[in-house]
């Protein structure tokens, strides 16, 4: 369970930096220029019983879903994709349960660096802090103790990141 809910949360972070998949259409007709955008990234990411929605907004904007490789991540908005790494060794995590409701409570924060984009987010960069919090419930065995080993029934997370970028 504990390894579940980490996991969900570091994927929701790592889908905080935004990758969206776009043609090859796209990236030929894409006018070439030495300028870039900079400034503040933000990310907002919501996990409900494993499925993941984003959205980010700052230096570029986008809405879309998140997939989890470990500790990279590839944010899918349109237009392009955003990978996004976040090493759990940077990451620090807090994990409590109450055994009368078998309900779940994880938090954590760490850092994430902004790799590689494609499509519209061609050139991306960057870095930042994320914060996430979560509840999940438990199954309970056949003794009624909170089963900590597995997927939960039922989870919810939020991830909420920023940090400088450019483009």
């Amino acid at each position: 369970m504990r390894s579940k809910l980490l996991a969900t949360a570091v994927v929701a972070v790592a889908a905080l930096a935004l990758v969206s998949a776009a043609g090859p259409a796209t990236a030929a007709h894409r006018p070439t220029t030495t300028a870039k955008a900079a400034g503040v990234q933000h990310f907002l990411i919501n996990e409900i019983d494993g499925r993941e929605g984003v959205v980010a907004w700052g230096v570029f904007a986008g809405g879309g879903r998140d997939v989890q490789h470990g500790s990279t991540d590839t944010l899918h908005l349109g237009g392009g994709t955003v990978t996004i790494r976040h090493p759990n060794r940077q990451s620090h995590f807090s994990f409590h349960l109450n055994p009368s409701t078998c309900v779940a409570k994880i938090s954590g924060r760490g850092k994430y660096q902004l790799v590689a984009g494609t499509g519209r987010f061609a050139g991306v960069g960057g870095h930042g802090r994320y914060r996430f919090s979560g509840r999940a419930v438990l199954d309970r065995n056949a003794s009624g103790d909170c089963m900590t080993h597995g997927a939960p029934l039922h989870e919810v997370a939020t991830i909420k990141a920023r940090g400088p970028a450019h483009l």
